[in-house]
């Protein structure tokens, strides 16, 4: 497999990459060493970290990553075997910083690893679901809360580990007609119940970056006004949400 990146072993021939973004290369010999680099700027917001990654490292192979900042101080990770390489950094020099992939033991110049550098804040979103809930409006339950329904993420295998909510919104989707509709959503987490104001579908006072998207959220609803003999809604919910890439 060709290498497009090669020659590249030391820091005079570092190659190039790209901020958020996955380079393919192979390491081609046990003497490889795959040098790169990249141009960063000092920040000093403390959430503002760099992730440096390398992932599928090839069976029966053990590689270490390295980085340099400009001053060539340096951070190594080293695993064993094939398990992933991860760095975190602030980067607090502005410059040119350099990114080694090294072999510990083992090659094989037929199978890429993956290199990644970039924000280790992603930004994702479920996009809109259906809950698979009904809540039946009848006169006899208007003013009230209706008693909550289980929306289970708790195991949703789609969603990073290390989601945790920016913004959530339900809608008003149903049958019938209704006005004045409170919609709630309770975190077993906070143990908070926050809601929707009526004719709104954003679910007000959020803590961001707080509460993991993964748990089980109870739903409920209550309204006001019935206009029609009875009624029903079946909430659909989306969850806006960033995440630590791994």
């Amino acid at each position: 497999m060709t290498d497009p990146y090669e020659p590249n072993n030391n820091s005079d021939s570092a190659k190039s990459i790209s901020y958020n973004q996955y380079t393919l290369a192979n390491i081609d010999t046990a003497y490889d060493e795959d040098w790169y680099k990249i141009y960063l700027t000092a920040s000093s917001d403390p959430n503002e970290i760099v992730a440096f990654l390398l992932k599928d490292i090839p069976a029966g192979c053990d590689y270490d990553l390295y980085v340099f900042d400009p001053n060539f101080n340096y951070a190594a990770s080293q695993n064993s075997g094939n398990s992933d390489e991860r760095i975190y950094i602030q980067v607090q020099t502005t410059g040119t910083w350099y990114v080694v992939v090294v072999p510990y033991s083992g090659y094989d110049d037929n199978a890429n690893y993956k290199l990644f550098v970039g924000d280790v804040w992603q930004n994702g979103t479920t996009g809109w679901r259906s809950t698979n809930m009904t809540f039946n409006f009848t006169s006899s339950n208007v003013g009230t809360i209706l008693p909550y329904q289980i929306f289970d993420l708790s195991n949703d295998a789609s969603i990073p580990d290390t989601a945790v909510v920016q913004y959530i919104q339900i809608d008003s989707t149903g049958v019938g007609s209704w006005s004045e509709q409170h919609k709630y959503i309770y975190s077993p987490q906070t143990r908070v119940r926050y809601e929707t104001y009526p004719g709104l579908d954003y679910v007000l006072n959020i803590p961001e970056n707080t509460l993991s998207v993964k748990q089980q959220w109870g739903i409920s609803t209550g309204i006001e006004h019935l206009f029609t003999p009875t009624a029903k809604w079946t909430p659909n919910i989306y969850f806006a949400y960033k995440y630590i890439i791994q």
